[in-house]
């Protein structure tokens, strides 16, 4: 034990930080100090230098999601030898200070990430020539960066200022004209200063990864000198013109492209050379059009996401995607796309877990009666042009989460195999030609949330079984059920939202629906029933939204409805 070089006293109750400290002593050769996750009596921000002076010898010091505040900064001055400090999330305020933590010469990584930090750098942080990693993101720090001490450090291999307050210049070369160590920066969500005059830069540099979401910039130039990116973020920065597809073509490491939500116009084209190691590429939000590349699975042939929603992408879905046998996310949603879904697609995605192809004019059958998607949880082929009966082998994805076929042509009955997708909590059939009764099997669905059949042309009544469901949100309006609610929603305590209106429903509206203690909306107008508004009502003390029109109600609306602060319904 004499010997101790490293010790983990994480997530622990510390009486006394004091003598936890002074104890210590013990350990001379103790090199690596982890003090993370701990509940202190005596707060460690009260702790005196010369408290860490026996700890001189320290290279690692590591207090994330301890309470701290900006005066330890002050008093770690003391520990010289620290090459590694690390208080990630320690609820830290203030501004950081040119005394104490700036005597730290020899620190190689420093993590002041999502803590409270305000205002500029400090000038000192210049002293710290051997830094090679800084992460200062999740904080409130400010002042220009060409102006800050950052552009001093050659040292730097990583740096991270995400979500701050930072301003920059666009063509970065003011920042890091001397360094030639970066490979890793992270600026997003930052401020990005477009120069009026840039020049070609060619940096000392090749990064590895360059994240510079939501930074409002142009694309910067000296990207055009970079061959050895994995992973690229220039997401939500409105950036213009036609695709870059040299991006592509000079790097051919990229695991991560993600250029969702700027502006690119044009076509998308790829690059002839084989990208093995591509895992995601994101390009959706953007105003792309023309087809799909059909050699988009051989250019990328590992891909594990592939996002190219939200453009004006037409033509078919290729049937080449279906070599993509490790693609776990497909979303081609908000297009132009046309034709049908590819048999290949269906057959050959064997780790898809989410499918989305919404807001299309997808046509045909629903999905194919073969299929392989063993491993499916999310599937939206909501707003297209899919006719008739809902395929059977919807229900051999026992994976299914979540299905929204509404919004198309569909006909015929709801199929009763639809009680094997046992994994269901959101389901959203509206608005097709769906016909025939509500199939009991559905009440098998123990973890069903959400269910949306409205707009159709279902009859019969509501299965009493439904109250043995866990749904929240109920929509079967537009419809023509018929019955009384006596036992279809009974003593239904997770019920929010009760959507019956425009159906066919006689009876009286059952006194049990005061049990329904969490309901906030209940729109029952435009039915048959009868008799008087039951007091229960003012039992449901959440209840912001009631429609009871155009019924045969009669007597009196309940005084204690007046205490209840309702909000006029929506009919959309």
């Amino acid at each position: 034990m004499h010997s101790l070089q490293v010790l983990y006293l994480d997530g622990t109750i510390i009486s006394n930080i004091s003598n936890v400290l002074q104890s210590l002593r013990v350990f001379p050769y103790l090199k690596n100090l982890y003090l993370r996750d701990n509940i202190m009596n005596r707060p460690i921000a009260t702790i005196y230098d010369i408290e860490l002076r026996h700890l001189s010898q320290l290279e690692g010091l590591f207090l994330d999601y301890t309470p701290l505040d900006a005066n330890f900064l002050q008093s770690i001055g003391v520990m010289t030898s620290l090459k590694f400090l690390s208080l990630y999330s320690c609820g830290i305020r203030g501004t950081l200070s040119n005394q104490g933590w700036c005597e730290l010469k020899n620190l190689e990584e420093l993590d002041l990430s999502y803590n409270e930090f305000e205002g500029i750098l400090p000038s000192c942080l210049s002293n710290m020539t051997s830094l090679r990693l800084i992460d200062l993101s999740e904080n409130n720090l400010s002042g220009n960066i060409v102006l800050s001490p950052l552009s001093k450090i050659t040292s730097l291999e990583y740096l991270s200022l995400s979500n701050n307050d930072f301003q920059m210049s666009n063509s970065f070369e003011s920042i890091f004209f001397n360094h030639s160590n970066i490979r890793f920066i992270f600026l997003d969500n930052n401020k990005v200063i477009t120069e009026t005059k840039t020049r070609n830069w060619v940096p000392n540099f090749q990064l590895e990864v360059l994240s510079l979401s939501n930074c409002h910039l142009t694309l910067p130039n000296f990207l055009h000198y970079q061959t050895d990116l994995r992973i690229l973020d220039l997401s939500n920065n409105n950036i213009g013109g036609n695709f870059p597809n040299w991006l592509l073509e000079n790097n051919t490491r990229l695991k991560g492209f993600y250029l969702r939500e700027n502006a690119f116009t044009g076509p998308l084209t790829l690059p002839t050379n084989t990208n093995s190691v591509m895992e995601a590429f994101d390009i959706s939000n953007n105003k792309l059009n023309g087809h799909i590349p059909t050699n988009i699975s051989s250019n990328f042939p590992n891909l594990l996401v592939l996002n190219m929603s939200e453009n004006v992408f037409d033509g078919c879905i290729p049937s080449s995607i279906g070599d993509l046998k490790s693609l776990q996310i497909l979303d081609l949603s908000n297009n132009n796309l046309l034709g049908t879904i590819p048999q290949e697609v269906v057959m050959g995605c064997l780790s898809l877990s989410i499918f989305k192809i919404s807001k299309n004019k997808i046509r045909g059958q629903i999905f194919p009666e073969s299929t392989n998607l063993k491993q499916l949880n999310i599937l939206y082929l909501d707003d297209n042009e899919f006719s008739g009966t809902i395929s059977n082998s919807l229900s051999t994805m026992s994976t299914l989460m979540a299905l929204d076929i509404s919004n198309n042509h569909l006909s015929g009955k709801i199929p009763t195999s639809m009680g094997n997708m046992t994994s269901l909590y959101g389901v959203a059939m509206s608005n097709n030609h769906l016909e025939g009764p509500i199939p009991v099997e559905i009440c098998k669905l123990d973890f069903l949330f959400f269910l949306d059949l409205s707009k159709n042309n279902l009859c019969g009544s509501v299965p009493s079984c439904f109250n043995q469901l866990p749904t929240r949100h109920v929509y079967l309006n537009n419809n023509r059920l018929e019955g009384q609610l006596t036992h279809a929603f009974y003593n239904n305590l997770s019920l929010v939202t009760l959507d019956l209106r425009d159906n066919q429903f006689i009876g009286s509206i059952p006194q049990s629906i005061g049990n329904l203690s969490s309901l906030r909306i209940i729109l029952l107008g435009r039915n048959h029933f009868e008799g008087t508004i039951p007091d229960q009502l003012c039992q449901m003390k959440r209840l912001s939204m009631i429609d009871l029109s155009e019924n045969s109600l009669y007597s009196h609306i309940p005084h204690c409805l007046g205490n209840i602060t309702l909000e006029w319904p929506r009919y959309d």
